[in-house]
């Protein structure tokens, strides 16, 4: 497993690039989003509760997984095992894992961008609208756990 900075230095251009302009961002902020996942990632990788990234960085988790090969690479080689992307199950509470992902973050890397991590980006009302099927519900962005 490598350190929080050699993690933070992981960078994929294609990646951030289809996203910026698949969710029609600036490639700044495509950056500062790659950034947070990466975060996000390396601590789904240090517990076995499930966590739950804000809207934004499941949609750049969501780009970087289509690019199965240096997903596989980053994971394995940066992070020392593979992080698997599941859909809520109607029993998780959401909101909780929200936060205990926040708090994680937070205690490792320091202060969240509150554009990127804030409470409203990930609101209570996808507590109830995930169907298990992720990507189909409009909503389910804000349902995907590790």
């Amino acid at each position: 497993m490598k350190s929080n900075e050699e993690i933070l230095e992981y960078y994929q251009k294609d990646v951030v690039k289809r996203f910026a302009k698949e969710q029609n961002e600036s490639l700044e902020t495509g950056k500062a989003v790659w950034r947070e996942m990466l975060k996000f990632l390396y601590v789904a990788s240090q517990t076995d509760d499930p966590c739950s990234p804000s809207p934004i960085v499941d949609k750049m988790w969501h780009t970087f997984i289509i690019y199965t090969k240096p997903y596989k690479v980053f994971c394995e080689g940066y992070l020392g095992k593979f992080i698997h992307h599941f859909p809520k199950k109607a029993s998780d509470s959401t909101a909780t894992m929200y936060q205990n992902t926040l708090k994680r973050i937070e205690k490792e890397f320091g202060e969240l961008p509150k554009d990127i991590w804030s409470e409203k980006q990930h609101g209570s009302s996808a507590e109830s609208c995930c169907h298990n099927d992720c990507g189909s519900d409009p909503c389910c962005h804000n349902d995907c756990v590790t």
